[in-house]
């Protein structure tokens, strides 16, 4: 239970970065893993004077392949878009630990199953070791799922 409680305090608690522009009144509270995007190409940021994709620009911020979840637009900044991204990991990580979750307890509580329990996540952690989008990562997923054994 331990684990579950830390798992899901990792994908919902994120730290706050405060956004300013002197030259306007707003100012934005943002989660630590938000990006501004300058550019004038729908789609497209500059980066180091040449143009990339959302994906790309935040796969460069965090050092790994990650995926845009939220764009703001804002109309009255020099940065008018901001992208909340999470990595490809973590975004696989949160997926599977619902879905697996879920499965493992109608299995074991409205059956009484343990042994199909117990076969259950044995087959899904064997799946995360090998579609774990980081090479030897996800390894508190695989925490997670010996967590649901008890």
């Amino acid at each position: 239970m331990k684990k579950m409680v830390v798992l899901l305090s990792l994908m919902t608690v994120a730290s706050v970065a405060l956004a300013d522009n002197s030259n306007s009144e707003t100012t934005l509270k943002l989660p630590a893993n938000s990006v501004a995007c300058y550019g004038t190409v729908a789609g497209m940021c500059d980066f180091q004077r040449a143009p990339i994709t959302h994906e790309q620009l935040v796969s460069n911020i965090a050092g790994e392949p990650s995926i845009v979840t939220s764009i703001h637009y804002f109309v009255d900044r020099d940065d008018k878009i901001i992208l909340e991204y999470t990595t490809v990991e973590m975004d696989y990580i949160k997926r599977m630990s619902n879905y697996i979750g879920v499965r493992a307890l109608g299995i074991g509580g409205y059956f009484g199953l343990g042994d199909d329990k117990n076969e259950y996540l044995t087959q899904q952690q064997s799946i995360v070791s090998k579609e774990c989008p980081k090479k030897n990562g996800c390894q508190i997923l695989i925490e997670y799922i010996d967590s649901l054994r008890d």
